[in-house]
C-alpha cells in the first residue's frame, strides 16, 4: 500500500523553525501490550536541511519495521521541506511518502 501526503500549512511552519536546520538522527522502538495483542515497532530516522538567505530547505527520511502478532509490515518514508523565512513569519510546503509493504 502506498499513500502521498501534499501538506503545506501547520507542517510548513513546524519543519520552517529554524532551530530544526541541521539535522538529527533517531531510533524508535515501542512494544503494546493488550489482553488480546502484542505488538512491536521499531524506526531509524533522520533529516537534515538548511537555509541560505531566507530560503530554506529540509529532507527526512525514515525506515521501520512493525510486527502485530502475525503481520509484519515495513515501512518507508521520505520528506521533503521547502519554505520562505523573514522575521514576522514562514511560508514552505511539504510533499511526502509513506510506502507500506
Amino acid at each position: 500500500m502506498k499513500k502521498t501526503a501534499l501538506l503545506a500549512a501547520v507542517a510548513a511552519v513546524f519543519a520552517a523553525t529554524p532551530a530544526f536546520a541541521g539535522g538529527h538522527v533517531g531510533v524508535l522502538y515501542n512494544t503494546t501490550e493488550s489482553d488480546t495483542t502484542d505488538g512491536d515497532t521499531w524506526q531509524i530516522e533522520g533529516a537534515f536541511g538548511g537555509q541560505s538567505g531566507a530560503l530554506g530547505y529540509q529532507l527526512d527520511a525514515g525506515f521501520g519495521n512493525t510486527d502485530v502478532d502475525s503481520s509484519d509490515i515495513d515501512h518507508h518514508t521520505i520528506a521533503g521541506h521547502l519554505y520562505w523565512h523573514n522575521d514576522n513569519w514562514n511560508l514552505g510546503g511539504v510533499i511526502a511518502t509513506t510506502t507500506l509493504e
